[in-house]
């Protein structure tokens, strides 16, 4: 059954990038906890002791850069990766916004987190206008 896949299949390739994030997400916790001067053990700890509604906002972000990941796999399928990944590619840089704007979960950030979110943004928001002009 397996050498019938194509290995471009677009669910199996979704499937394959949705599981390494989530294997990632505790080594993710570990590095930026030590970044942030904590340790190890109270990284963890504020891990577990996630309260709902940071779970289900975390939950609804996931579901919405998986769906436009799941949008670029399907699309790639007809139409140019890089064309796709202009127009798909957006939901990232929309869950980081609306992770700004409606949960305002950086307001008590230092200058240099601000700074740093809004550098990923432009350039995130100018690789997305470049990937666009040139196909």
């Amino acid at each position: 059954m397996a050498s019938k896949l194509s290995h471009h299949d677009p669910y199996h390739q979704l499937l394959a990038f949705q599981s390494g994030g989530v294997l990632a997400l505790p080594l993710v916790v570990l590095i930026t906890g030590r970044l942030e001067g904590m340790t190890m053990k109270s990284a963890l700890h504020s891990l577990a002791t996630l309260g709902a509604r940071p779970t289900i906002w975390g939950l609804v972000c996931g579901a919405m850069v998986g769906t436009g990941y799941m949008g670029y796999f399907v699309a790639t399928q007809a139409i140019a990766p890089t064309i796709t990944f202009a127009v798909v590619g957006c939901s990232t840089l929309v869950a980081i916004l609306a992770d700004v704007v409606v949960d305002r979960g950086f307001r008590d950030a230092s200058w240099a987190v601000f700074f740093f979110l809004l550098l990923s943004s432009v350039l995130y928001a100018c690789t997305i206008a470049l990937l666009a002009s040139i196909s």
